[in-house]
């Protein structure tokens, strides 16, 4: 795991190297489910990870991506140069 997450092993050539994978997790009552990982160098990845992050987003979850510890912006369309995003539910109440 790297900082920003899981890291995909690329090979090109004789030479490999990392590129740190992105992912999107929304919070549910098993704690998280990851729903998409991506790399900006594959498109069928991020086609996934934009339409997961859609499909959040019509169910009612909001997006969330952290800026540092204590700052947080919420999200309408997917950053694919975030670490992580969260997906997560309103809080009830009133």
């Amino acid at each position: 795991m790297g900082v920003m997450g899981p890291i995909k092993r690329v090979v090109a050539g004789m030479r490999a190297y990392y590129v740190p994978m992105a992912k999107l997790i929304r919070m549910d009552k098993t704690g998280h489910t990851t729903l998409a990982e991506w790399t900006t160098d594959d498109q069928a990845s991020v086609d996934a990870a934009v339409t997961a992050f859609r499909e959040q987003l019509d169910q009612g979850y909001y997006a969330i991506v952290t800026h540092g510890e204590g700052h947080a912006e919420q999200v309408r369309e997917l950053p694919l140069d975030a670490g992580t995003v969260i997906l997560r539910r309103p809080i009830a109440g009133g």
